[in-house]
């Protein structure tokens, strides 16, 4: 729960004082987007806007594809609104969205449903056309969190990110830090991740450089720390903790996140049962009033699973 606090903690600061980039680290499996998505359990995150990106390693030579991804997701949350809404995102873009309005046509060109049709760029200079991807980044970022509404952006599997990606970041950052209500995460495999890898080298350098930046390392849940979640949430007779420990850690493979929802939904299950006369399948956890503890079924548990 320490890292769903962090984030939310992140979340808050980039309302009040200004945009915040959190880095979540770990290993393949171990909930890194799970935390991320937590955001949307919290009461105090309603209203924002969420996209998401995500890079893949047989596509780590596509320029922008993760940020590309999360611009269209952005794109048809606006499209698919309601129509007085849809119309003020229409000004709103416009009105942001100028001189940057042919490069982000060229990249996502399912933008001129918000911002029009545009010219074709002209013939620039290298340069010129990083200079004006660049702007044009910021003037896309500023159109999405200027609404009323926060801006939350998940990039995941930055490890797999390309170069003009991790160079684009870098330059818009500090820019950035300016800005209030958005929140950009990124989920990184850690084993992935060599020391020479220029994502790694990017994130060790900017999170030096900017207090806006900060990261969570996940790590997986061991079978003690599954027992003892058990303990604390369904105290049981200690060898049956054990045995169910080992059981639903087994089960989420040590994802934290997902423990706590099979946690969760076993609960429920056992809710829903008592709550009728002949349930159709055997709840696998039940509690025993007059031991005053907790027992579970172990068939149950595998025919859930």
């Amino acid at each position: 729960d320490k890292e769903i606090e962090r984030l939310l903690q992140s979340y808050k600061e980039s309302q009040k004082e200004s945009t915040r980039i959190v880095i979540i680290k770990g290993k393949s499996g171990t909930g890194k987007t799970s935390l991320a998505y937590e955001l949307f359990r919290s009461p105090e995150t309603i209203g924002m806007l969420f996209a998401r990106g995500r890079y893949e390693k047989l596509t780590r030579g596509v320029p922008f594809s993760g940020l590309l991804m999360a611009t269209r997701d952005i794109i048809q949350m606006i499209q698919s609104s309601q129509e007085d809404q849809r119309q003020k995102w229409i000004a709103h873009w416009k009105d942001r969205i100028k001189t940057s309005g042919p490069m982000l046509a060229s990249l996502v060109p399912e933008i001129t449903s918000i911002i029009g049709e545009q010219e074709p760029l002209p013939e620039l200079q290298p340069q010129e056309t990083q200079n004006l991807l660049y702007n044009a980044f910021l003037d896309l970022i500023s159109a999405a969190s200027s609404m009323q509404r926060p801006l939350v952006i998940l990039l995941d599997d930055i490890q797999w990110a390309d170069q003009g990606t991790i160079e684009l970041l870098q330059e818009v950052t500090k820019p950035l830090s300016e800005q209030k209500g958005i929140l950009f995460i990124s989920t990184c495999r850690t084993e992935e991740l060599s020391a020479d890898n220029p994502v790694n080298m990017a994130i060790e350098k900017l999170t030096q450089e900017n207090s806006i930046i900060s990261e969570i390392l996940l790590k997986p849940i061991q079978r003690e720390d599954a027992i003892n979640i058990i303990n604390t949430t369904y105290p049981m007779e200690p060898q049956t903790s054990q045995e169910f420990g080992s059981a639903i850690c087994n089960i989420s493979g040590g994802n934290p996140f997902f423990l706590r929802q099979l946690l969760e939904t076993l609960y429920t299950q056992y809710q829903n049962a008592r709550s009728q006369s002949h349930p159709q399948n055997s709840p696998v956890i039940t509690f025993d009033t007059i031991e005053g503890l907790w027992q579970w079924d172990q068939e149950a548990l595998s025919k859930l699973a």
